[in-house]
């Protein structure tokens, strides 16, 4: 359930309601091309992330900031990061670094919401520092395209997935039950190592990251 909805599922009788997240979204930065190939640039843009307000937009303000506002992080124990919010420290900055007229466009996923909820405050913040921006959302084998394949995106687009490594979405690619019948029993059972370790990783708690 998503952290918007929380509380539209809260108190349901004979229900337990259990939070946790391994969720995390950021935002990815174009550094082939300018202007974020410059880094004056690209710490100027630090102060156009507004993190509390992408929070209480995305996550009800359920979310952990990391100290990179290009990173945000979803989860439900620990306070909110430093807001580092300050489009006119961001505009004296750029001014410094002589980047004039530049444009940072935001690229968002359809389908996930949060890329379109933070990609509108984001470019909120870009141009209250003089920054000219727009927000594009693609759908994912576009997104995939321009990002995974070509790397041909402009500005800074969207990316999420599971945090920490996802080492248990990986161990059931790479060795999920289906794969565990021996050639060497004729396929009537797994591979008692194998198998034993498998097993040890589904019972395993779900804990914390440090």
């Amino acid at each position: 359930v998503s952290p918007l909805h929380l509380k539209s599922v809260q108190g349901v009788p004979g229900k337990k309601l259990v939070q946790d997240a391994t969720y995390a979204d950021w935002w990815i930065i174009q550094f082939g091309k300018a202007p974020l190939n410059d880094v004056r640039v690209r710490k100027a843009l630090y102060y156009c992330f507004n993190k509390k307000a992408m929070n209480a937009a995305s996550f009800a303000g359920l979310g952990k900031s990391s100290w990179n506002p290009f990173k945000f992080t979803r989860a439900f124990n620990g306070a909110e990061g430093p807001n580092s919010y300050d489009p006119e420290k961001a505009k004296s900055l750029l001014k410094a670094a002589g980047a004039k007229n530049i444009t940072v466009p935001i690229t968002g996923i359809q389908g996930y919401q949060d890329s379109t909820n933070q990609g509108a405050i984001i470019q909120q913040g870009l141009e209250a520092a003089g920054v000219k921006s727009s927000f594009t959302s693609l759908p994912i084998a576009q997104w995939l395209d321009i990002t995974y394949t070509k790397g041909s995106w402009e500005g800074i687009a969207f990316n999420a997935g599971n945090v920490p490594y996802p080492y248990k979405n990986f161990f059931d690619y790479m060795v999920d039950p289906s794969t565990l019948l021996s050639k060497f029993t004729g396929g009537k059972s797994p591979l008692p190592k194998i198998a034993t370790l498998y097993n040890n990783v589904e019972a395993a708690p779900i804990t914390s990251a440090k």
